[in-house]
């Protein structure tokens, strides 16, 4: 099951924010190499105690090593599916946020009204945030990394902009004036989950929950 983003715009101190409560890391890599390292010992013990030239420490018997390995075996193989299970879940979440994501940032697209000229977008990251690994995309495109100053940087000249990340289950759209020079956008992680804050000048448009 995906989780579902929450979303609540409110002004607050000169600024609106877009919280979740869902934080994703980036799609999850498998990790069945050491299942099938596993797997072989268990076969290596089964094999062993089968030939009579191996026995179970402590025991002095063959029969007993054949019966650990067997044991070993059968843990590696539900082991080995419910690391297949969970992949595949963590898998399905991330295809359905993403493509969720891809169909607001079209949406957002279809809006051609543009600025004078190009606007700086900052997103400036929370230093509780430990990881910058959060894929955040301006108008569906990936925007510049600074770690050394904890930041992403891009440029627009929408008037209508989305800001979106593909580590995170989280969007936020706004609407930029006119006369705007850069739009410092802070992303952070409270006890209420993981939002993005925008500043006052800015427009939000609350997203309905996913």
């Amino acid at each position: 099951m995906v989780s579902k983003a929450i979303t609540a715009a409110g002004a607050e101190n000169g600024r609106a924010t877009v919280m979740s409560k869902s934080g994703f890391l980036p799609r999850p890599k498998s990790g069945s190499g050491s299942n099938v390292l596993s797997i072989l010992f268990s076969i290596f013990l089964i094999l062993g105690g089968l030939s009579g030239r191996y026995v179970l420490r402590g025991t002095n018997s063959s029969g007993a090593l054949v019966v650990v390995g067997f044991l070993f075996l059968i843990w590696d193989i539900v082991s080995a599916r419910s690391r297949k299970a969970a992949e595949e879940k963590a898998d399905a979440e991330f295809a359905a946020r993403y493509s969720r994501m891809r169909k607001e940032e079209k949406a957002v697209g279809i809006d051609e009204r543009e600025l004078p000229g190009d606007v700086s977008i900052r997103i400036s990251c929370d230093k509780s945030l430990a990881a910058l690994d959060v894929g955040p995309r301006l108008n569906g495109r990936d925007m510049t990394k600074n770690i050394k100053d904890r930041e992403f940087t891009g440029t627009t000249r929408h008037v209508k902009n989305i800001v979106s990340f593909t580590g995170l289950d989280l969007t936020a759209v706004f609407e930029i004036p006119e006369e705007s020079g850069e739009i410092v956008l802070e992303l952070f992680k409270d006890k209420s989950g993981i939002g993005i804050a925008v500043p006052g000048e800015v427009t939000l448009t609350a997203q309905p929950e996913a």
